[in-house]
């Protein structure tokens, strides 16, 4: 699991963060560690020699392998990542030059909907590395099993405390009040199968997944929160799904998003 961490960079000092993230991660795993920097107008030369600065600036004396491409990111990116096995790739939350000019709903959010890798897009600081906390947003479907699973290993390498939430949402106009009642305690037994053990604690909350998660995971103060996703149709390509979007988007924490295998 993340042999290999790609961090995707512009030279800003957000991807600076994400860089930090990216290496915090090797570490943690023992990773090969890559560096990638999608040069747009610059010479090569002076390209190659920014990266190596910001590398030196931010890298905290990392090994990794830096490289430089050409082309359109994220395409290029990704085009790159092809037959090198990489299990992981980090981002952050917004760029420029090297990334496009690009904000979150440009290029974090374009590579989310292209990759089948997990993507960490991080909002982190030094002082929130390695991570203190993590929450897991699941809806405890069978395509949310790589997700937890991930999550657990996560917290077992970051001697973290994990936090499982989960939302029930029922349409309110003419619901009969049992019908709820119903529906939470199915959701409790769930979570109760999915998570016997004492460690991670496991949430229920009411409401849209989309809205009532991101406002929880702010609520419980968590460093990184992890989410699965799934691309189930050509139309799902194009879009990122409606939990997983909407945490990427809103929360002010980092985002661990794994497709579903």
């Amino acid at each position: 699991m993340f042999q290999h961490v790609l961090a995707l960079v512009d030279l800003s000092p957000n991807s600076g963060h994400a860089l930090q993230a990216a290496v915090c991660v090797a570490r943690a795993y023992q990773s090969r560690l890559s560096i990638l920097f999608v040069r747009q107008g610059l010479p090569h030369d002076e390209a190659s020699a920014e990266l190596d600065f910001f590398v030196q600036t931010w890298g905290a004396g990392a090994q990794a392998e830096a490289v430089v491409v050409d082309g359109r990111a994220p395409y290029a990116a990704l085009e790159w990542s092809k037959g090198r096995q990489v299990e992981l790739l980090v981002c952050g939350s917004h760029g420029k030059s090297g990334l496009g000019q690009v904000a979150l709903g440009s290029f974090a959010e374009r590579i989310l909907c292209l990759s089948d890798t997990p993507i960490w897009v991080s909002r982190a600081r030094p002082d929130t590395l390695p991570p203190r906390k993590l929450v897991l947003a699941t809806d405890l479907s069978p395509t949310s099993a790589r997700a937890t699973e991930m999550a657990f290993d996560l917290a077992r390498r970051f001697g973290a405390p994990l936090v499982a939430l989960h939302a029930v949402h029922i349409p309110p106009i003419g619901v009969p009040a049992n019908t709820w009642q119903g529906a939470e305690e199915d959701a409790r037994k769930q979570l109760a199968e999915a998570f016997p053990d004492p460690q991670p604690a496991a949430r229920l909350i009411r409401g849209r997944p989309d809205r009532t998660l991101p406002t929880e995971v702010e609520a419980q103060d968590a460093d990184l929160v992890i989410c699965g996703t799934r691309h189930t149709t050509a139309l799902e390509r194009l879009t990122l799904g409606s939990v997983a979007g909407a945490l990427v988007r809103t929360a002010r924490r980092s985002v661990l998003v794994i497709p579903a295998e």
